[in-house]
């Protein structure tokens, strides 16, 4: 279940922060910008089973369990992020 209360808080310090690998945040924009698994593969030349594995790091790390939460979560932890989308 998406918790609001576990992300509606900005980081305060370091450990609060969200650390994504740099193939994440090439990940990430695609997803908020809607791609599929298979064209996010093609653009970034790998296997869509790895944007899917990309995918559930991502949300696991942001403890969301749906990409469809993504979009509200990414405007609440990193509006910056959101609105550059």
């Amino acid at each position: 279940m998406f918790n609001p209360e576990a992300i509606s808080q900005p980081a305060t310090n370091q450990t609060d922060t969200i650390h994504f690998s740099p193939r994440e945040s090439e990940v990430l924009p695609l997803l908020m910008q809607g791609h599929s698994s298979k064209e996010i593969a093609r653009g970034l030349n790998i296997s869509p089973r790895t944007v899917d594995i990309y995918r559930a790091s991502i949300l696991a790390k942001m403890r969301i369990r749906k990409t469809s939460q993504l979009f509200l979560a990414v405007h609440k932890i990193m509006p910056q992020l959101a609105n550059s989308i």
